[in-house]
This record gives structure tokens, C-alpha cells and sequence, in this order.
């Protein structure tokens, strides 16, 4: 369950500044992109020990309804022989970038559950608004996964973001560069029967580069982990 944690927080709040402008979309401010931009990050325990790397590149970008729809792959492990890839999209529109939480989550185990089960999934979707300034407060969002079978819950896996806040503004310096960003605080809280476990995390956005900065705190405020922007290519 760790694991899915760290899926959601890494690629959830992957920070993307929109430069598209297409069918009334306008995701502008904070989170540029465009086809073929890559990010790689690298991510260390607390004692700043190298734990692994992240390659982030965005595929396609492609003209919808409602706005713009794009394509992410990523990749991230210990060694270019143990990686994991993930592929997703982001949508923005009228000026929201939203982010489907189901696709954060390991495919293979809810196919896997799918397969057996009768699988119910509820969200509300990560949005980001492109005007976000120092005192800004963003919605919640939540993920309820349950399994059943013949009828009877077996499984009830939920996962909520919440206390999303732009606490301000400040400089910070990466292996990339420095970077003018904004600083986001919020807690996620993860639970399954027994099992219920909160962590509080801080993002460093930039408008230029995307996420630059991410720490990881357990419930008592200790950081566990962080993330930092090592290269970065438009």
C-alpha cells in the first residue's frame, strides 16, 4: 500500500505549466508543456541517500472537446534494468487541469482484482487551476476502490488528498538550476480495514519547469523521503 501512496503523490503532482491555448482551454500558469518535453528526477531517503531516477516525457498532445488531452509516460527505478513504466494523460480545460486518480494506481492489481471480483471505483478528480497564487486553497480530491464479491464487500481500498494550499512564494536551487516557484502544502491519507496511514507532503512549482522539489513527511513530521529536478528539456 506504500507503494500506491508513492505512485499517487510521484505522478499525481507531476507539475505540468500549460502553454496550449486550444478549444477554449487555458492551463497556462502554472504546469509548460508540449510534445517531446522530458523531466528526469531524482529521488533520496531522508539521509539523502540516492534511492532511484524518474524520466518523465510527454508523447502527444491532442485537440478535444473540451480542451487539450496529453500523453505522459513514465519511467522511474534503481537501474535502467528495473524500471517501471506508467502511462497516462492529463486534461485541461477552461483554464483546470485535471488529473484522473484511477490511473495512478497499479493497473496490473485492480485487473487482477477485476478478474475475480466485482470492482467499484468513486473519485473526485486532482485539479489544479491555472490563477494559483500564494493563499490559494484547492479542492480535495479522493479515490474509493471496492471489491466485492457476489454482492458482498470483501476490500475497500480509499485514498484522499487533502488540505491543498499555496503557502507562498520562494526560490529554490536544483541539480536543474534555480527556479522562481510556488510552494503547495497538502496530506494524504491512505486506508484499507485496518490499515489507515496519513503523510503530509511539500511540492515546489515552477512556472517554467514544472515540479522542481517534492518532501515527504510521515504523521508525526518527520521527513521520510524527497525528490528533486535533476535535468530538464523543452
Amino acid at each position: 500500500m506504500r507503494k500506491s501512496t508513492l505512485l499517487i503523490i510521484a505522478f499525481a503532482l507531476i507539475a505540468f505549466s500549460f502553454t496550449s491555448d486550444n478549444n477554449g482551454s487555458d492551463c497556462n500558469s502554472y504546469y509548460p508543456i508540449n510534445k517531446g518535453m522530458k523531466w528526469v528526477n531524482n529521488h533520496y531517503n531522508a539521509k539523502g541517500k540516492l534511492q532511484s531516477s524518474s524520466v518523465v516525457e510527454v508523447l502527444n498532445e491532442t485537440n478535444t472537446a473540451s480542451g487539450v488531452e496529453y500523453t505522459i509516460l513514465s519511467k522511474s527505478g534503481p537501474d535502467e534494468k528495473d524500471t517501471t513504466s506508467l502511462t497516462f494523460t492529463y486534461q485541461c480545460e477552461n483554464g483546470l487541469l485535471k488529473i484522473d486518480m484511477n490511473q495512478m494506481l497499479p493497473q496490473e492489481s485492480l485487473k487482477s482484482l477485476s478478474s475475480s471480483m466485482e470492482i467499484e471505483v468513486n473519485q473526485y478528480e486532482l485539479e489544479f487551476p491555472s490563477d494559483m497564487s500564494p493563499g490559494s486553497k484547492l479542492k480535495d480530491a479522493n479515490i474509493s476502490i471496492i471489491a466485492k464479491s457476489n454482492g458482498i464487500k470483501i476490500m475497500e481500498l480509499k485514498v484522499k488528498i487533502f488540505d491543498r494550499m499555496v503557502e507562498k512564494a520562494e526560490s529554490i536551487t536544483t541539480p536543474a538550476g534555480t527556479f522562481e516557484c510556488l510552494k503547495l502544502n497538502y496530506k494524504t491519507t491512505l486506508s484499507m480495514g485496518f490499515m489507515n496511514r496519513t503523510s503530509s507532503s511539500i511540492d515546489w512549482i515552477s512556472n517554467s519547469a514544472g515540479l522542481v522539489k517534492t518532501e515527504l513527511y510521515d504523521k508525526k513530521g518527520k521527513l521520510e523521503s524527497y525528490s528533486e529536478l535533476a535535468e530538464f528539456s523543452k
